[in-house]
């Protein structure tokens, strides 16, 4: 059975429009990468907050994920260890899986998103 978005579109085919429209292919992702890409809980938050800004600053993402990781009771989260974090580690990854495009040297972040990813991540938000 296939499904359709609100606008009664194969979701697989508004996915691909998405990505067109951005200029970007959609990469195919294993099953491995898209669990390693939603592997650490900071990450999934990162990636929730991403997809409801589209594109924003570096300095903007530690202030969200840090609010909202607050709000899921992890306590009071080090901004300079969430910096240090997403540069290093989570936007560099999800830069190489084309969900974002990072830019180092700005500190600016655009969301692709990737529909298999964000399938799951929506699956993953009913557990915690």
């Amino acid at each position: 059975m296939v499904e359709h978005n609100e606008s009664g579109r194969p979701a697989e085919a508004s996915a691909d429009v998405h990505a067109l429209r951005c200029g970007r292919a959609v990469m195919e992702l294993s099953l491995d990468a898209v669990f390693t890409v939603l592997a650490t809980r900071r990450r999934r938050v990162l990636l929730r907050v991403l997809a409801d800004a589209d594109a924003c600053s570096i300095d903007d993402l530690v202030e969200w994920v840090t609010t909202r990781e607050r709000q899921l009771g992890d306590g009071d989260p080090d901004r300079e260890v969430v910096r240090a974090e997403l540069e290093r580690v989570h936007l560099p990854m999800l830069a190489d899986h084309r969900i974002v495009d990072y830019d180092e040297r700005g500190g600016d972040v655009r969301y692709y998103g990737h529909p298999v990813v964000e399938e799951y991540l929506q699956h993953a938000a009913g557990f915690e």
